[in-house]
């Protein structure tokens, strides 16, 4: 899965600084420190720096005084990098319980294929969350200095304000003239729109999730107001409405920023990458699922393209003879499954294919309107990257006579999700229901292969096994691939769909 996308990482990341707080903010002007150094007062993490980040202290025209910093991505990253810069400090928030504050710096950033901005976020007890804003929604985009500034709550009982400059993504920002003012007392509860909305989602949360009959609901929505101090955006109770669902105890839930607006005009359909096939000598036919993950509020974006690119390679595969099959399911991590079900008709044979267990009872899977079953042996492969939807193809093919699975364990998101556009365009996911096989196996974690084959090794024994059944391969046809050319780019939002299915 795609992907609260790069939000979630960040979120995580920021929260594995582990230098204590200062007592207050330090060399807002950035004139203190060596040129080529670090800003005095300031952190640079090493996780920035592993993911090929730099943070210096430059004299090259600064907005105010003799120098700013500078935050570049000046090498590749290495494992264990964030994939994002991050120049911030940290302060006890003491002083500033119960009161507004702005973080205010003028910027300038040359971002390169990701974005830049101010980010400031307030810590509370025990890993709980209180205000967070990073800029996502409305980066810098100009080279030249222009101010910008974030405004939020100090929840009461705030343990450390964390403020400072990101870059995701290539390129270069410079921040300087930074300030962090207080602004007083603060309302505390969420207001207006911001309240509506916490509202909103928090009751969807209460009527579906799968957990909330274990949960304390007077308490949770407590603690979520507490947690949206202050909100006067529906943007600014994200960091709540998160908070609620990892109380909630489950990983499946997840809450995704609405996708990038669209242009004037009919809706289009976005480009993507689409199921790919090929073959393995004359009669082995390989067809790979990518993650599909559809943008919901666009209605010109239904999944066609997607179940025909699959729907088409089986019938061209069948009218050439293929007598074995490999469905490489390794790189689908979620999405919406309906689409990539369709499109497998011919190999699932008769549905149901499975069963959702949720608060409702019973609810096999819609049966699909299918060809023929094509009556030759499957082989799946999964992996470490299988995850949501693509567990839920997976699950599909469970018990159909003459299918193995080969590879690594799946990510275990083997339950399904019910998907709800919020009044922003934000979608909200949750966790409905678990899963049974058409054997009657109920799924909790990870899929496991027949046979391991680590990487590379999955495919070569799966056409072993293959051949072992009688299908046996040849020379290599004229056209081995369909359709050809290049993967189109993925549209990076979030999808879900109505019979519920994993995101």
């Amino acid at each position: 899965m795609r992907p609260c996308g790069r939000l979630g990482t960040i979120i995580v990341a920021l929260a594995l600084m582990a230098a204590g707080p200062a007592a207050s903010p330090v060399n807002l002007d950035l004139e203190a420190g060596a040129i080529g150094g670090l800003p005095t007062g300031w952190t640079f993490g090493p996780t920035s720096q592993a993911a090929g980040y730099d943070a210096v202290l430059s004299a090259d025209t600064p907005e105010g005084g003799k120098t700013s910093a500078r935050l570049v991505r000046s090498r590749a990253g290495v494992a264990g990098g964030s994939g994002f810069g991050n120049l911030s400090q940290k302060i006890d928030a003491t002083a500033y319980r119960g009161h507004r504050i702005r973080f205010r710096a003028a910027v300038r950033a040359r971002p390169a294929g990701g974005w830049a901005g101010l980010w400031l976020r307030v810590d509370r007890p025990d890993g709980r969350r209180g205000f967070f804003e990073n800029m996502q929604n409305r980066p810098v985009t100009s080279s030249d200095w222009t101010f910008h500034d974030i405004e939020g709550v100090v929840a009461p009982d705030a343990t450390v304000i964390l403020f400072g400059l990101l870059l995701a993504g290539g390129g270069e920002a410079g921040i300087d003239t930074a300030s962090l003012e207080d602004l007083g007392p603060a309302d505390l509860a969420p207001h207006g729109a911001a309240k509506a909305y916490l509202d909103d989602a928090l009751g969807w949360l209460e009527r579906e999730h799968i957990n909330s009959a274990k949960a304390d609901w007077k308490t949770l929505r407590a603690e979520a107001d507490l947690a949206a101090a202050g909100a006067a955006t529906p943007a600014q109770t994200y960091p709540a409405i998160r908070a609620a669902i990892t109380t909630l105890g489950e990983r499946h839930t997840l809450l995704f920023p609405p996708a990038p607006p669209r242009p004037p005009g009919p809706p289009v359909a976005p480009v993507r990458a689409l199921p790919q096939g090929r073959f393995v000598g004359e009669h082995i036919a390989v067809l790979t699922l990518p993650t599909l993950l559809r943008d919901l509020t666009n209605p010109a974006d239904d999944g066609r393209a997607y179940r025909d690119a699959a729907r088409d390679f089986i019938a061209l595969a069948r009218d050439k003879g293929t007598c074995g099959w490999i469905v490489d399911l390794r790189d689908h991590g979620g999405g919406d499954m309906w689409p990539g079900m369709m499109g497998l008709a011919a190999l699932l044979g008769p549905g149901p294919h499975g069963v959702f267990i949720n608060a409702k009872g019973r609810e096999p899977w819609p049966v699909i309107p299918a060809p023929s079953p094509v009556g030759a042996p499957v082989a799946v492969l999964i992996g470490p990257r299988t995850g949501s939807s693509g567990e839920m193809i997976a699950i599909a093919f469970e018990g159909w006579p003459s299918t193995r699975f080969f590879g690594a364990p799946t990510i275990g998101l083997t339950t399904a999700n019910s998907p709800r556009v919020l009044s922003d365009g934000a979608v909200l996911t949750v966790t409905t229901s678990r899963v049974e096989d058409r054997t009657g196996h109920l799924y909790d974690g990870p899929i496991l292969p027949d046979e391991p084959a680590p990487g590379d090794a999955a495919e070569p024994a799966a056409v072993a096994w293959l051949e072992a059944q009688g299908c046996r391969s040849g020379a290599a046809p004229t056209n081995p691939s369909f359709p050809p050319g290049p993967k189109p780019p993925m549209t990076p939002v979030h999808d879900g769909q109505s019979p519920p299915s994993p995101s």
